[in-house]
């Protein structure tokens, strides 16, 4: 079975609440209201995750949406972010893995304005229907203390460490100021 993922309301329009459906025979979506991602994204400020926040946010919202799922499916999710989507992906996956879900065939692709995944999720977004599931600050922090708390305690080969090159002590005439 088949199914598209959209979005309604950017995760990074903090004025606005965000809505991640998805549709096929049946649909479902996820609500984040304003108020809750302007909290995680303070928290993802404090902790220097601030460049991480859109795509923490939209792997996770999209892993409860599709958290459900007992067998594999075929996931296609608009391309809201270009040139992410390798990263979203991967997100999803450690989601799925880590609650010993089964993993799906995760594309990304232009749905567009006309398919009814379209219309799932500007529905809740006008608030004409109700959203399936609503997530708190509490569930979106609860999964990120874990990487908080590992960031703290493990090393990071790929970023540089320590002081930088070894400067050579040769001293050099300096001029003096005036």
């Amino acid at each position: 079975m088949s199914f598209q993922i959209d979005q309604s309301g950017k995760i990074e329009d903090t004025a606005k609440n965000t809505v991640i459906a998805f549709s096929n025979d049946i649909q479902a979506s996820v609500f984040i209201s304003k108020k809750t991602k302007r909290q995680v994204q303070e928290a993802f400020r404090y902790h220097g995750e601030i460049s991480f926040f859109i795509d923490q946010i939209f792997a996770l919202a999209v892993f409860y949406l599709i958290s459900d799922f007992i067998i594999e499916q075929k996931i296609t999710i608009d391309l809201e972010y270009p040139g992410r989507d390798k990263f979203i992906t991967r997100l999803i996956n450690e989601h799925l893995k880590s609650h010993n879900k089964p993993p799906h065939d995760i594309s990304f692709g232009r749905i567009g304005s006309k398919p009814k995944v379209h219309y799932a999720a500007k529905d809740v977004f006008d608030n004409k229907i109700k959203p399936t599931k609503i997530l708190t600050l509490k569930q979106i922090l609860d999964k990120q203390k874990d990487r908080w708390a590992l960031k703290r305690v493990s090393f990071n080969p790929g970023r540089r460490s320590g002081p930088g090159p070894v400067r050579t002590s040769i001293s050099k005439k300096h001029k003096k100021s005036r």
